[in-house]
């Protein structure tokens, strides 16, 4: 919970103004939409934060060491389909500082001498 002079007032002017949206905006947001639509089947999904808070428990209750679950990491591919944005976006980030890192470090600019005194 939050303490009253916690919360900001949303005041948001920007949103009061007319927006433009892109063409391509449009697109991806129909992609997004039609991606994120049918009929849900709550049996397809299973709490896996439960299953493996319940192994961890036995697992220690049992003596043994706990474990850490290791994620697996995302491509970026070069579809049209934003349905898992988030992970093209982690993956887009990645890749840069990767690239950044290889990078050889820009060189140290020359010390400027001191003005002369009069």
């Amino acid at each position: 919970l939050l303490w009253p002079d916690e919360i900001r007032d949303p005041d948001f002017p920007a949103l009061d103004g007319k927006v433009e949206v892109k063409p391509a905006e449009l697109k991806m947001a129909g992609q997004v939409v039609d991606s994120m639509a049918g009929e849900f089947h709550p049996e397809q999904y299973t709490d896996t934060y439960t299953a493996h808070l319940r192994e961890l428990i036995e697992a220690k209750l049992a003596g043994g060491q706990g474990f850490t679950a290791v994620e697996k990491p995302t491509a970026l591919d070069d579809t049209d389909d934003v349905s898992d944005l988030l992970a093209k976006l982690e993956a887009s980030v990645r890749r840069r500082r990767e690239q950044s890192a290889a990078k050889t470090p820009a060189k140290k600019a020359r010390a400027r001498k001191a003005p002369a005194k009069n």
